[in-house]
């Protein structure tokens, strides 16, 4: 079951195999996903938009294209990967393939 908060906003993150999940800390507190080495990834809030992620290097990345949809992975090491088109096993985030739904926001940007 999604984890939500307290306005009931689903709130949820992509772990560390680029799977999607809630994340709610001790206290209840939806927190973004981190992998083994402490690096966090793909997160949505609590309005829908998808988070800036941080590479394996500490640079933090757009999680979207010019039209507002999800174009980074998580791969199995943790590092922050291009998505392609296309199908797209469940639960993998993929062009438009969000499990969350599409994202949209006009802030996101891509350096691609």
């Amino acid at each position: 079951m999604p984890a939500v908060n307290g306005t009931g906003a689903v709130m949820l993150a992509v772990d560390g195999i680029g799977e999607v999940m809630p994340v709610v800390n001790g206290i209840g507190e939806v927190v973004p996903a981190v992998d083994d080495t402490g690096v966090v990834m793909l997160t949505v809030d609590g309005i829908g938009e998808v988070m800036p992620v941080v590479n394996g290097i500490g640079e933090v990345v757009p999680a979207m294209d010019d039209t507002g949809e999800v174009m980074l992975a998580v791969n199995g090491t943790g590092e922050v990967m291009p998505t392609v088109e296309g199908d797209a096993p469940r639960g993998r985030h993929r062009r438009g393939d969000a499990r969350s739904g599409r994202h949209r926001s006009g802030d996101a940007r891509s350096e691609r």
